[in-house]
């Protein structure tokens, strides 16, 4: 078992992960935890599966397109068009291209 994952919890101080998590590090470096010991009849693990209706082609579509609006930022980032842009411009910019859009892929 990797060090990073606590079946069913890492617990201490009474605390869920208490001392073991990320700490000032965040809490994305917590570790991983089920909510239930394996031994359980209905053992499932939370958040491992794809949510319902999303398909496994359609997050790779997803992820294609992340990867290709990322690639397309940078480059017109790096080039002298951006920074021609007046305010109006660079918040429509945001908008299509900025990183709440790509939170919401």
């Amino acid at each position: 078992m990797p060090p990073y994952v606590g079946v069913p919890t890492s617990p201490s101080t009474g605390l869920r992960p208490g001392y073991f998590g990320g700490n000032f590090l965040g809490m994305h470096r917590d570790p991983f935890q089920s909510s239930d010991t394996p031994e359980a009849k209905a053992f499932e693990v939370s958040n491992i599966n794809l949510p319902e209706g999303l398909s496994l082609h359609r997050l790779k579509d997803r992820r294609t397109l992340y990867q290709s609006l990322d690639r397309l930022r940078r480059d017109f980032e790096s080039s002298a068009a951006f920074e021609s842009l007046d305010e109006f411009d660079r918040q429509a910019y945001e908008i299509v291209a900025g990183s709440a859009a790509r939170r919401r892929l």
